[in-house]
């Protein structure tokens, strides 16, 4: 009741009336005119008379009014798409974001689950940009998150169309690779590590080496990804510290986890 009454004190009831009422004036001198008009037609019977004014006055109204709710509609549907990006997509990397990537890859996984048992498997990365920090203090934000900007594109450009990439913290990624094996994920992980490396990095024209550190999981049967990212991003913390520079995996099913190196 309170959501009720708040929603009609929130409504500006001024600027219904001044549309409603004007509009509702017009149509009603449209209407009497019309009227008033016909009656000096000598040769029009009372029928006719009333059916050319049961005919214009509605198209009169109908066409304008129409056209105004369908474009009113195209401008709604358009808003409710950018939100739905905006909720949907992160602002700085325009990768999905953490809370739509778990949903895209539970979904992924429960769909796969449905399939024939040897393609119910995957891989997660957690790819963390080392030194993201270093370079918000040196440079400033606006270049920490060109940094950002630059390793989703690598990210990006080096795995398939049906793959899931996800900004999932501060200097985090998350890439979700369905029905890879662990050769695949090694090769893309590698892959992604070497490009980046290679990038071109240049804040205020000092060139800088981007790196990352990146764990993995191999998963099997259905999980979910907070199972999965839990174990991928254990093994990316092991890569920061146990053996910089080497693509850490772990296999995951719903039996266990368990080292892959």
């Amino acid at each position: 009741m309170a959501k009720r009454e708040s929603a009609f004190l929130g409504v500006d009831w001024w600027g219904v009336a001044r549309l409603v009422v004007p509009g509702t004036l017009g149509c009603l001198a449209l209407s009497l005119l019309l009227n008033y008009a016909l009656l000096f037609g000598d040769d029009i019977d009372p029928f006719n008379r009333s059916l050319i004014t049961a005919v214009v006055i509605p198209l009169v109204v109908a066409v304008p009014l129409f056209s105004l709710l369908a474009l009113m509609q195209g401008k709604i549907r358009r808003l409710v798409h950018e939100v739905n990006h905006l909720s949907a997509f992160d602002r700085v990397t325009q990768c999905v974001t953490g809370s739509a990537f778990s949903s895209l890859v539970d979904s992924s996984v429960a769909v796969e689950r449905r399939r024939p048992a040897q393609h119910n498997q995957g891989a997660l990365l957690v790819i963390d940009v080392e030194h993201l920090t270093s370079l918000n203090v040196r440079f400033g934000h606006n270049w920490g998150d060109e940094a950002l900007r630059c390793v989703a594109s690598v990210i990006r450009s080096s795995v398939r169309s049906s793959d899931v990439v996800g900004r999932v913290g501060v200097s985090e990624f998350g890439v979700f690779l369905p029905g890879a094996s662990e050769e695949n994920a090694v090769e893309v992980g590698e892959r992604i590590r070497a490009a980046v490396a290679n990038a071109y990095f240049a804040p205020q024209g000092v060139e800088q080496v981007l790196s990352v550190s990146i764990g993995g999981v191999i998963y099997r049967d259905e999980v979910y990804f907070a199972e999965m990212f839990r174990a991928a991003e254990q093994q990316m913390f092991q890569s920061k510290t146990i053996a910089p520079g080497r693509l850490e995996l772990s296999h995951l099913s719903s039996k266990g986890t368990g080292n892959l190196n």
